[in-house]
């Protein structure tokens, strides 16, 4: 158990690490100076004080045997889950104990502590039953990339809608204005959850918006269930293609000068 802000917790931080991905295939086990890709997200993750227990779910026997030799811990998992999240579920209906899950993304190498720990806090108020983060949009090219999610927010800093589109519209204002009146925020693909919530959602069907933008948080939206909203800097970045692995060993080679 944790002590966060006075209330206890049991905090199970997942990694879910699918073999065959779509974009660049097998790059859970790409090699970024020296170490996979998932080894340098298991290590990031276990400097996180709040978690009790990191798990990476595997759907691959070479991924599952490369965790257990780096000394982390896998559970093989179905090799036909739709998303992360239901990979997640999966794991939860294994081990019990814990309270909340943390859906940590098996790409994000350069995934910070302070956005972990962010994440854990926002989970300690025990009316939040979804949490996420989120952080501003830098430039036009963020804004108006459809591989970059959006989101907007209310008063009480749960998400009103996530897009691929730049959201909110600016109707008055020329595009090339737009960063200057109005602070637009991109999504950041880390998840938590209380158990229970997890398990609720990963039976929900697809819904019509996330089929039109194929975004399983807005399932979720649709279905009723709030998702509180951190808001925090950062210069993380997920794997996807042969550039972002050039791009991250860019990175490495300059931290060690």
């Amino acid at each position: 158990m944790q002590l966060i802000n006075n209330s206890l917790m049991k905090i199970l931080a997942i990694i879910p690490a699918r073999y065959h991905s779509t974009r660049l295939p097998g790059k859970v086990m790409r090699i970024i100076e020296g170490k996979t890709l998932i080894q340098r997200v298991y290590e990031q993750v276990s400097k996180c004080r709040f978690f009790d227990q990191i798990i990476v779910a595997v759907d691959h026997e070479l991924v599952f045997e490369h965790v257990a030799a780096f000394g982390g811990h896998a559970i093989m998992t179905s090799d036909n889950l739709p998303s992360g999240t239901d990979r997640c579920a999966e794991v939860a209906r294994l081990i019990s104990g814990f309270t909340h899950i943390v859906n940590v993304q098996g790409d994000e190498p350069f995934i910070e502590i302070n956005t972990l720990d962010q994440l854990c806090h926002l989970l300690d108020d025990s009316k939040v039953k979804i949490a996420s983060l989120m952080t501003p949009v830098k430039d036009y090219f963020e804004l108006d990339n459809p591989n970059v999610v959006k989101v907007v927010v209310g008063n009480s800093m749960n998400a009103l809608y996530f897009s691929r589109s730049a959201i909110p519209f600016a109707r008055e204002i020329n595009e090339v204005e737009r960063l200057k009146f109005f602070q637009y925020y991109k999504h950041i693909g880390l998840y938590g959850f209380q158990v229970e919530t997890l398990l609720e959602i990963s039976r929900l069907p697809t819904g019509t918006l996330e089929k039109i933008e194929m975004l399983e948080q807005l399932r979720w939206l649709e279905a009723g269930f709030h998702i509180r909203m951190g808001v925090i800097e950062t210069n993380g970045f997920g794997i996807d293609t042969e550039e972002d692995l050039k791009k991250a060993e860019a990175r490495l080679a300059i931290n060690r000068l």
